[in-house]
């Protein structure tokens, strides 16, 4: 009978001290070491389809296409703050086309991008895009102007995380302006659970939807503008005009204690449409390209 007043503590504590521990949240902050390497490998499989254009066999209007590459990410340094510079490489992309034959080894490996990421996920800098966009005889692009920023945000970290613990079940929203047209992406996220395995790691599990417009219009004008002058698309692009719906879902499996994303997937649809000049029509062009384009992709962390 002595024991069972020992016994009461251990239900009070059950009963107080641990809702009071889960009442803290969880923290979701990305953790970087100066050295590291991180290592992710992307697979997607994207499928076109392209109103508009007369179907012939060397060019159809649909189209399937997968790819898988593998990312890494060096951190060059740390800052007092968390935030971390860091680099990132790509390698040679590797592409097939079912229903078609073999395609020879393509050139097409990025180049090197350095960024600065916030522990919350959002990017503080980046630089190295432009060469990514150069036409010849020009510096490339303005990225500022363009916002580059903001769409990579969206593109390469979409889990940006709240600076406060959250519980399961709590959501919360991201809007990633850009500068052209007033565009913007609009993501809304939700811990749906804080105790998921993936392999001998526990992860939280973030779910996410997103919608977002792109006027295409300003973009083709800064690009337009890199062209040379004597050169006829710079004309054309200036000259066309259309936009782009985007609307998908996320799931992202990240790992508190590690501060890194496990593993993630998801599938994106956009729309585009775009209206075609008239000296293109003339020439036997579309008077308008309307193009939907889904792609599913699954993230690995190697």
């Amino acid at each position: 009978m002595k024991r069972l007043p020992s016994f009461g503590w251990i239900i009070i504590l059950a009963l107080f001290v641990v809702p009071e521990a889960h009442a803290e949240g969880v923290k979701l902050a990305y953790k970087f070491s100066a050295g590291e390497i991180e290592k992710y490998k992307l697979s997607m499989r994207i499928n076109i389809n392209m109103a508009g254009f007369p179907q012939t066999p060397s060019a159809p209007t649909s189209m399937t296409m997968n790819m898988t590459m593998v990312m890494r990410q060096k951190t060059l340094g740390v800052y007092p703050d968390g935030s971390a510079k860091v680099y990132i490489t790509c390698d040679e992309p590797k592409i097939s086309v079912p229903g078609t034959m073999r395609l020879p080894k393509q050139q097409f490996k990025s180049p090197p991008i350095t960024m600065v990421m916030a522990p919350d996920g959002s990017l503080q800098k980046i630089e190295g895009l432009e060469k990514a966009f150069a036409f010849s005889d020009t510096k490339g692009p303005d990225l500022n102007a363009l916002q580059f920023k903001g769409l990579m945000n969206f593109m390469g970290q979409a889990a940006v995380f709240p600076s406060v613990p959250l519980e399961v079940g709590q959501s919360w929203e991201n809007s990633i302006p850009l500068s052209f047209g007033g565009s913007q992406i609009k993501i809304i996220s939700i811990l749906a659970s804080a105790n998921c395995a993936v392999g001998k790691t526990t992860a939280a599990k973030i779910e996410q939807t997103f919608d977002g417009s792109l006027d295409f219009s300003e973009i083709l004008k800064s690009i337009s503008s890199m062209i040379p002058a004597d050169d006829q698309g710079r004309e054309i692009l200036s000259e066309m005009t259309g936009g782009m719906e985007m609307f998908g879902t996320m799931v992202y499996y990240f790992a508190p204690s590690l501060g890194k994303i496990l593993k993630g997937s998801g599938e994106v649809v956009a729309n585009l449409a775009i209206s075609v000049p008239p000296q293109l029509v003339q020439m036997g062009g579309p008077p308008r390209i309307d193009m939907t384009m889904n792609m599913a992709y699954n993230l690995t962390r190697l």
